[in-house]
C-alpha cells in the first residue's frame, strides 16, 4: 500500500499534495506559453525590446 503524503504547513497556508501538483502544472504551462509567445514574436520584436 502506498504511503500517504502529509500536507506542509507554511504559516497560515497549508500546501497539500493536490495544491502542489496544481502549482507544478501552472509553472510548466507558464514556461511553455512564454516559449510559444517568444517564437511567435521573434521576427517582429527584437529580443531586447521583448524584455522590457
Amino acid at each position: 500500500m502506498p504511503e500517504q503524503l502529509s500536507p506542509i504547513k507554511l504559516g497560515p497556508i497549508t500546501i497539500g499534495p493536490a495544491l502542489a501538483y496544481v502549482m507544478l502544472v501552472t509553472t510548466v504551462l507558464g514556461w511553455a506559453s512564454g516559449l510559444v509567445v517568444g517564437r511567435g514574436i521573434h521576427e517582429t520584436i527584437p529580443p531586447i525590446g521583448a524584455s522590457f
